[in-house]
This record gives structure tokens, C-alpha cells and sequence, in this order.
């Protein structure tokens, strides 16, 4: 017998309180009003009137979803993972954020930004919400614990996915701003590692199934390249002139603009593309992968 498509249409989790109890409703595009109060199994009687709110239970790419808690997302590797991660929320983690030494934007095409409003502004409103296929992660380190006093360890800074493409199952880890005194530890690893899997493992391993991770940057950022082939991604591309830097950036592509250049005093980028792929992942990555998160630096 032939199993029923699975229904991947989006969906809004309709989250009800009603006489001390909290009512969570499944709704359809096309769902009426009607059903919906039918589905919740609310007993009203006229002049009754119920305040609902809409909550984002999954940030939607497409047929894609990031969790909104990656706490299910640690659980699968608990034993080996040593960090946590959550989808980044600007009231609980840009304090914390600029509470720790911050990363250096030198080679981004963003930032820095001075101050928790800058912060907020320019990068969360201005670059990643407006972009459903974007998604920042805070990642705590679950080793600092008993260190900090705080169950969820120390904050450690943020990393993401961005241009992500449903339809052609792929996206870009991205959005990688760890604070320098958790640079080359276990953290950096893990909080790779655990979008890595996350993104390639196949549905019934509790991932997305997806074919392609890249992994940009400029050819010049030693460290990244670094950090990204210790992982396994492998070199793909080298891009020219992909991006025009703003003003305040001093690191570019070491190349003069030509005569008449629009934009004759902003530097040019150029890119370094790399990739794991499903079937990197699946003869050998994610092993490697497994191996690199269970260490403890």
C-alpha cells in the first residue's frame, strides 16, 4: 500500500490561551475560521472573546525548516556534542553578545557594529530577518557550566545559515562570529559540525536531507579557510571580484580599480568557494565530522 505524500505545505502554530490551559492549533493557508475553533475544542458562549497569538515555531526556506530551539537538534548527538545552540534572540543574546570580546569583521562584507542598537539594526533587521532563507544561532559552551553558574554555559557568539535553496537543497553556513576566546577550541568545531549534520543528515536522522553546504569566504581569511577544510569542506571556486567592500573596510583584493570606476574608492573581494556535498557526507565526512565534535578542547 502506498503511503500519502507528506503534507509540506506551511503551516502556522495558532497558540491559544483559554481557562488556565495552552490550546496549540495546526493552521492551513486555506483553513476557516470555523475549523479552527473546532480543531481547539473552544466551549464559547456568545460575548466570549479569546486573545491568540501566532508563534514562529520554524523559520521557513522554502520546504526547508530551522528549528526555532535547537535543543532536539543537539539531542541526537548529545553524548558527543560539547555546545549548545538556539536561534538567536536580540533580547536574551545581544547583551551577551557584547559582554565578551567581539570577532573581527575585517574580511566580512558587514559590520562591526559599535553598540547592541547597531547590532540589532544593521545586521539582525537589516541583513537577516528581512531573508527567510537567513537564520542566526546563538552557541553557548556547554563545558563552561559549572565555570559561569549559568545551566546553559558560556556565550560564545553566533553562526547561521544563509541562501538557502529549497528547491535545489542547498544552503551556506554563514554568519560566523565566534569571540576570539573561543577561536580554535572545541566550540568553533562543534557549532560547524552540528549545522553540518543538521543540514546533511537524511530526515530519518533527524536532519534535512539536503545535497550541498558551501562555505565562502575571502581568499585571504587564512583562519576560515582553515576551519572550514578541517571540517571537509573542499576548495571549489575562486570568484573575482564578487563583492564591493564599504567604505570603512581596509582588506581587500589587493587590485586597483580601473579609471572611471564608479565606485573608484570602495576595495573589490574576491570569493573562495567550498563545499560538502551528500555524498562527501555520506562516504566519510560524517564520520569525520562525528569524530572532530567529540573532542574536548
Amino acid at each position: 500500500m502506498s503511503q500519502e505524500p507528506e503534507d509540506v505545505k506551511p503551516k502556522l502554530n495558532l497558540n491559544i490561551g483559554y481557562d488556565g490551559n495552552q490550546i496549540t492549533v495546526k493552521v492551513k493557508a486555506n483553513m476557516k475560521f470555523a475549523k479552527i475553533f473546532a480543531a481547539a475544542e473552544l466551549n464559547m458562549e456568545d460575548g466570549d472573546q479569546i486573545d491568540a497569538f501566532l508563534e514562529q515555531k520554524f523559520r521557513m526556506t522554502g520546504a526547508l525548516a530551522a528549528p526555532s530551539s535547537l535543543q532536539a537538534f543537539t539531542s541526537q548527538s548529545d553524548q558527543i556534542s560539547k555546545i549548545r545552540e538556539s536561534a538567536a534572540e536580540p533580547s536574551k543574546h545581544v547583551d551577551a553578545f557584547y559582554a565578551i570580546p567581539r570577532p573581527s569583521y575585517d574580511y566580512l562584507p558587514y559590520g562591526p557594529y559599535e553598540t547592541p542598537v547597531d547590532f540589532t539594526s544593521g545586521l539582525l533587521e537589516g541583513l537577516i530577518h528581512p531573508d527567510l532563507a537567513n537564520t542566526l544561532f546563538a552557541v553557548y559552551d556547554k563545558t563552561k557550566v559549572s565555570k559561569t553558574g549559568d545551566p546553559e554555559g558560556a556565550f560564545a557568539g553566533a553562526i547561521g545559515y544563509s541562501n538557502g535553496s529549497a528547491p535545489n537543497l542547498a544552503l551556506e553556513i554563514a554568519w560566523v562570529l565566534i569571540s576570539p576566546e573561543f577561536q580554535r577550541t572545541h566550540v568553533t568545531t562543534n557549532a560547524i559540525g552540528l549545522l553540518l549534520k543538521y543540514a546533511l543528515d537524511l530526515p530519518g536522522k533527524g536532519g534535512l536531507g539536503l545535497r550541498r553546504v558551501v562555505w565562502q569566504c575571502s581568499p585571504l581569511n587564512g583562519p576560515s579557510l582553515k576551519a572550514a577544510e578541517r571540517m571537509g569542506f573542499k576548495k571549489e571556486g575562486y570568484s573575482r571580484w564578487t563583492l564591493v567592500m564599504p567604505e570603512i573596510k581596509l582588506i581587500g583584493n589587493d587590485q586597483e580599480r580601473r579609471a572611471g570606476d564608479p565606485k573608484p574608492y570602495l576595495l573589490g573581494r574576491d570569493t573562495r568557494t567550498l563545499a560538502v556535498c551528500w555524498d562527501d557526507w555520506e562516504t566519510g565526512t560524517s564520520q569525520h565530522v562525528d569524530g572532530l565534535i567529540a573532542r574536548i578542547a
